[in-house]
């Protein structure tokens, strides 16, 4: 590998090391000719573009002045993938952490009421529900 040399020189270096033509390595890559060309010639390209040459390449240690790109391992897409499952399982967790809370002084108050029944305290009057008419401030027409 190359490391240190000037990146449109390492992408021809590569291309010509492997015997492949421009379109050869642009058909391979899913770009364009032209756009290979410019990237060899100096010209400025989007990462997708230069990381689908070097795939084509198999450019897989890429210094870029300070930035260094490689290729990920196999395992690493899995790694995250097990990451984002276990974030997903404890909002779960937490949401059913909360429910468990809930119900709980739900069952409490069930408890206090049976309480007052076996002991023949009258349990506090339940609110009585509003009626339509009333939560409107309307009266129906007799």
């Amino acid at each position: 590998m190359h490391m240190f040399e000037p990146l449109p020189d390492l992408i021809r270096m590569r291309r010509k090391e492997r015997k492949l033509t421009q379109e050869e390595v642009a058909r391979m890559a899913g770009v364009s000719r032209r756009q290979l060309s410019l990237l060899e010639d100096g010209a400025n390209v989007s990462l997708l573009f230069l990381l689908k040459v070097c795939k084509a390449l198999e450019l897989t240690d890429l210094q870029i002045g300070a930035l260094r790109l490689r290729d990920a391992p196999p395992e690493l897409g899995s790694l995250i993938a097990a990451a984002d499952a276990m974030d997903t399982a404890q909002e779960i967790v937490s949401q059913f952490s909360d429910l468990s809370g809930q119900l709980g002084e739900a069952a409490a108050s069930i408890g206090a009421l049976i309480e007052r029944a076996k002991t023949g305290m009258p349990a506090a009057p339940a609110p009585k529900p509003r009626t339509a008419a009333k939560a409107t401030g309307r009266r129906r027409a007799r």
